[in-house]
């Protein structure tokens, strides 16, 4: 379904013009089969037990009346629709997917139920595509970026930094608290706070990428974070 290319622990000086505590994982995930990856993502939307886990029973009324809605769309009009061709909707639940699979199978992240499943849109994810949970006790956001010809890098950690600036992760810091118990008050500090900058890997030389990557403006902020991963998914067609 998917396998692991490269899988790189940077930190203290990982790039040219900033030294940093942050580190930073680059990552590249190879994508096998896009239809064993559909059915998977699939299995996954499907699985509401992260709304079992809710104490507050009205809570829990309320996230199952958002993501059955969600569900229905998603599955209706995206994943059974894929064949051997990524369309730009799927493609961005692809990314996201595969790198929470990545964090979980690779680095021992706990997931969390998919952003479009308990926010209230329906498709169209106003905020952070995707999150995990650290080892290291960080709560990680994530953004995906989706590009049939091109590594759109540069778009996610623009996003990743806007989203910082105008304070989203407070704002979902609320619903994240209700739907994964690990989540506390200290989350909301930045010490303990993580991001993930996804994106699909079209390129022949990912090193070349990656090398660019780490020295882009956009991520210094990030990196006054103790951790920041870099994922590049690529797609064998």
């Amino acid at each position: 379904m998917y396998k692991i290319k490269s899988l790189r622990k940077l930190d203290k000086t990982v790039c040219d013009s900033i030294k940093t505590n942050c580190i930073v994982y680059n990552i590249h995930v190879q994508i096998t089969n896009i239809n064993k990856v559909a059915e998977e993502i699939t299995k996954i939307i499907k699985d509401t037990c992260w709304i079992n886990n809710l104490l507050d029973e009205d809570d829990a009324e309320s996230y199952l009346k958002r993501a059955s809605l969600t569900i229905k769309y998603l599955i209706e009009e995206i994943l059974e629709k894929v064949e051997n061709n990524i369309s730009s909707d799927f493609g961005e639940y692809l990314v996201s997917s595969i790198s929470q699979m990545t964090l979980k199978d690779n680095l021992n992240h706990e997931k969390i139920a998919l952003a479009e499943l308990w926010k209230e849109q329906i498709s169209g994810n106003p905020g952070f595509d995707f999150h995990s949970f650290s080892p290291n006790d960080l709560l990680v956001y994530g953004e995906a970026k989706y590009n049939a010809k091109n590594n759109p890098y540069t778009v996610a950690i623009e996003q990743i930094n806007h989203f910082i600036e105008i304070e989203k992760d407070i704002q979902e810091y609320t619903d994240l608290k209700r739907i994964f118990p690990k989540v506390s008050s200290r989350h909301k500090n930045n010490d303990h706070k993580a991001f993930v900058a996804a994106f699909s890997l079209n390129a022949k030389n990912e090193d070349k990428i990656f090398s660019k990557i780490v020295n882009h403006k956009g991520l210094y902020k990030l990196m006054e974070y103790p951790e920041l991963y870099i994922i590049g998914v690529e797609v064998c067609q």
